[in-house]
């Protein structure tokens, strides 16, 4: 596993044991892992995740993650992964909204 991925289990791990409400800071503070590597790594999840953010009165950001956030970060990098595959073995090139809709509404009729 290289460096990113376990940021990234890191992170999520973080983010499911805060509730799914969480700060950059906070899970900086319960992983130990850098400012930069967080912050890239949870907006990636929260994009990723379709996240919505909170603003507070005194300016601190909030993701909040869905409660089912295991499933739908697993189902979007699986389809992100079948559009991949599916590029190399049809070697088209349809758009990428075109191929993934196709991927997911077969991905999801089963």
């Amino acid at each position: 596993m290289n460096k990113q991925e376990s940021a990234r289990r890191q992170v999520l791990a973080a983010i499911n044991q805060m509730d799914r409400r969480v700060s950059i800071a906070d899970v900086v503070t319960k992983t130990g892992l850098g400012l930069n590597t967080v912050s890239s790594v949870i907006n990636d999840i929260a994009r990723e995740a379709q996240a919505h953010l909170e603003v507070t009165t005194q300016g601190v950001i909030y993701y909040i993650f869905p409660s089912n956030l295991n499933y739908v970060y697993l189902s979007n990098r699986l389809l992100n992964f079948l559009h991949v595959i599916w590029g190399r073995i049809f070697r088209m090139s349809p758009s990428f909204s075109e191929s993934r809709l196709v991927l997911y509404c077969c991905f999801r009729s089963r």
